[in-house]
């Protein structure tokens, strides 16, 4: 029953990658098709590039309209799928669909692909699984359906300037949409707080990994975490998940924890690295760090206190605070250290 609910309704939560579920649905035999939004004229609730994925029974994952059009899109979807052919179809202002209001009289044009293939899909997903930055190439003229292509993109990380935020359209109807990997939260720490930061974590679609010496805050994360691992001792601590994309995150009362951490996560890299505490507490920190021989500069990247200043008492309300900042600074936010 599961499977077949699966199969055929749209998913009540937010998704941003809808490919597992576009995948999922052409392994089962079902016609599928990736729609994408790729003009917006005026303001709009989602970004251009936003993705639906739409199956032949009309359920859908994704969004591009935040609920506006949802249905009215998975309804044009299942035509395009009967027809066999992709098209642009223009929603809001300029639009046949009158019926169809979008924010502040704005119009979008969103492109309905039935026919890109799935092997090409395989890659893709297996280029977004294995982290690596690329782009997906589609035309969306008259004659589009045949022109699908990957390329690599050479970003290492979101505060990379070469970064294409968006989704680009030439003059032609050539568009380049691109892949990025989620931000990674690496969690190494004990207590609620850590579970909390966990499921926040994942709610905003990231990838988790937790590390902890506690047994009891292991077993809370494990329905968030991608990776929930056991460390005995500090200096085995195993950066092997922090990438560029990563944002890691010290969550320890007993701060002797921390400098063998943090000196392992300083050189392993990542866009974000922050540690719980007071000022007073961050300043031995930093001193601490400094007497084992960090470098001056790779102690400043370490945010403490951490979080934005939303005078947080509760853990879910730090945790809160901390996704905060690593989403701010994701999204090239400049952080300087809070005043002593």
């Amino acid at each position: 029953m599961d499977e077949l609910l699966t199969l055929t309704r749209a998913r009540a939560d937010f998704v941003e990658n809808v490919l597992p579920d576009l995948l999922h649905w052409r392994r089962s035999g079902l016609q599928a098709a990736l729609v994408t939004l790729v003009v917006v004229e005026g303001s709009s609730p989602r970004p251009i590039g936003s993705q639906m994925a739409v199956n032949e029974h009309g359920a859908w994952v994704g969004s591009i309209t935040s609920g506006c059009a949802e249905a009215a899109i998975a309804a044009e979807a299942v035509q395009v799928l009967q027809a066999k052919k992709a098209k642009v179809q223009r929603y809001g202002n300029g639009s046949r669909y009158l019926d169809i209001k979008l924010p502040c009289g704005s119009g979008i044009d969103v492109f309905f692909d039935p026919l890109i293939p799935t092997e090409l899909l395989e890659e893709l997903g297996t280029h977004v699984e294995a982290r690596d930055p690329v782009a997906l190439l589609f035309g969306t003229g008259h004659n589009c359906g045949g022109s699908h292509a990957i390329e690599p993109l050479a970003i290492a990380g979101p505060h990379d300037g070469r970064q294409p935020c968006k989704l680009r359209l030439d003059g032609a109807g050539q568009v380049s949409k691109p892949y990025l990997p989620a931000v990674r939260a690496s969690i190494a720490g004990r207590g609620p707080a850590v579970q909390a930061l966990a499921q926040i974590s994942r709610t905003l679609g990231g990838n988790v990994v937790v590390t902890s010496p506690d047994e009891d805050t292991l077993s809370g994360v494990r329905r968030y975490a991608d990776e929930a691992d056991y460390i005995a001792m500090p200096d085995r601590f195993d950066p092997r998940f922090i990438d560029g994309w990563t944002a890691s995150v010290l969550l320890f009362h007993d701060h002797e924890w921390e400098p063998p951490i943090l000196q392992t996560v300083l050189k392993a890299g990542g866009f974000y690295v922050g540690a719980l505490g007071s000022r007073r507490t961050h300043d031995a920190r930093c001193a601490m760090l400094a007497d084992l021989g960090c470098e001056g500069h790779e102690i400043q990247r370490i945010r403490g206190p951490i979080g934005l200043d939303i005078s947080a008492l509760s853990p879910p309300e730090i945790a809160l605070a901390i996704a905060g900042e690593i989403l701010a600074s994701a999204r090239g936010r400049a952080w300087t250290p809070p005043p002593a």
